[in-house]
């Protein structure tokens, strides 16, 4: 008696035996990768570039902030410093000496202040001070540079100053009337001189 034996089939014996991706796969998954690392690289840059011009702009609302705390503390004007070309700025104040007439402007350096230069990314698109009075405009136009004065009674210049890094703008106000700095996002057309708000702390 013959018995027939069943013959099994298997699919994997059925299918061609594939090792390996081809090359064109292989570039597929390369190109792919690639796009999504320049979208991601091009998000991150945005970002990291966003953070550092806000940074700075918090840097110098602080550095204003304690012009004018030193200024009352201390009851002596106080000046916050520009220097457009170097993208610097520094606190001093003029100290007198008998032996001079003149008087020497002394940096305050100290854990609270300290000469600040701007990310190379970031630079002063505008600066704009209003001196309180005839004799300070006079001395503004001088050679000194650009420099708003924080004054002994809590008052100060009027100014507006806009960095940017090409693309995001921040502006750091000061009221002339309270000395209170703030600071905005983005560039307004026309800085807002002598408004007080009363209600604002």
């Amino acid at each position: 008696m013959k018995s027939h034996g069943k013959e099994k089939w298997s699919l994997s014996a059925a299918l061609p035996h594939r090792s390996a991706f081809t090359l064109i796969e292989l570039l597929m998954v390369v190109a792919v990768v690639v796009v999504i690392s320049g979208a991601a690289g091009g998000l991150y840059l945005g970002t990291y570039q966003n953070r550092v011009i806000e940074q700075a702009g918090r840097q110098m609302l602080l550095t204003a902030g304690y012009a004018r705390l030193f200024a009352v503390e201390n009851q002596r004007s106080c000046k916050m410093q520009f220097d457009r070309n170097q993208r610097k700025y520094w606190l001093s104040y003029d100290e007198y000496d008998e032996e001079s007439p003149d008087p020497a402007a002394k940096v305050i350096q100290n854990q609270y202040s300290k000469p600040v230069s701007l990310p190379e990314t970031v630079q002063f698109e505008k600066i704009s001070v209003v001196p309180m009075n005839r004799q300070e405009m006079d001395l503004a136009n001088d050679a000194n540079g650009d420099a708003i004065r924080f004054y002994a009674n809590g008052s100060a210049d009027s100014a507006g100053i806009v960095i940017s890094n090409g693309k995001t703008r921040y502006t750091l106000q000061v009221a002339a009337a309270t000395g209170k700095a703030k600071l905005d996002f983005g560039s307004p057309n026309e800085f807002a001189r002598d408004i007080v708000d009363l209600d604002q702390p």
